[in-house]
């Protein structure tokens, strides 16, 4: 694989090709053998946005998605149910944080009141003090909940993967 395949799959997804990102993504291209990705895994997968991406470029590979927030996961779901058949049935969406041991976890989610609601920044570990989004000019407040957290061994074996 070279630049000018990196070039066809940014051109394939309807983006404008930046030289620079397509001279960097063709390094990928050298050391990773993209025609034999059978898995992958989307561990923080916000709104499934990325996992979707990604299903249309590694077309044959099974998907497993990751969120541990109520309503991301929920969000995940509802954007799983509109794919078109094909991509669905390579989808699965776990309600679940990955991490070091099986356990519920206290997780820090990205709250609605602060001066932007960026669930995506929500994380198992609380914010530095004076890091929760003012080197952008924003306001990110976090509260505790509990979720289910997994291995990805235990989730693995959990599902003969």
């Amino acid at each position: 694989m070279n630049e000018q395949y990196a070039v066809s799959m940014i051109e394939a997804q309807g983006m404008a090709v930046d030289p620079v990102a397509s001279e960097r993504l063709a390094l990928l291209f050298d050391v990773i053998d993209f025609d034999n990705i059978h898995r992958v895994c989307d561990i923080g997968s916000r709104f499934l946005e990325q996992t979707t991406e990604m299903s249309h470029i590694f077309k044959n590979a099974e998907f497993y998605a990751f969120e541990p927030t109520p309503g991301s996961y929920k969000i995940c779901c509802d954007n799983l149910s509109r794919l078109e058949e094909q991509k669905r049935n390579r989808i699965q969406v776990y309600n679940l944080a990955v991490s070091n041991q099986t356990e519920q976890i206290s997780f820090y989610e990205v709250d609605d009141t602060g001066s932007e609601h960026n669930v995506g920044a929500s994380s198992k570990y609380q914010f530095v003090p004076g890091l929760n989004g003012s080197f952008f000019g924003k306001t990110w407040n976090q509260r505790e909940i509990k979720v289910d957290a997994i291995t990805l061994d235990e989730w693995r074996n959990q599902n003969n993967i």
